[in-house]
């Protein structure tokens, strides 16, 4: 991560995940699910290590 003033940059992707699970708590299931394949198809397999763990630790029915 880059840091800035002391402190670690966001990481949009990570921050995209978090908002999908959000969303999903807060009940919207189908929009999570297709954003969770949207970012699932960006990362793709040769992607950020972190990014693809996070992503596949997500269930797998949503």
């Amino acid at each position: 991560m880059v840091e800035r003033q002391g402190q670690a940059a966001p990481d949009a992707v990570l921050t995209r995940i978090g908002q999908v699970v959000m969303l999903h708590h807060a009940g919207d299931r189908e929009e999570a699910r297709h954003r969770f394949l949207d970012l699932w198809a960006e990362i793709g397999e040769h992607g950020d290590p972190l990014h693809r763990c996070r992503r596949a630790g997500r269930p797998a029915g949503w």
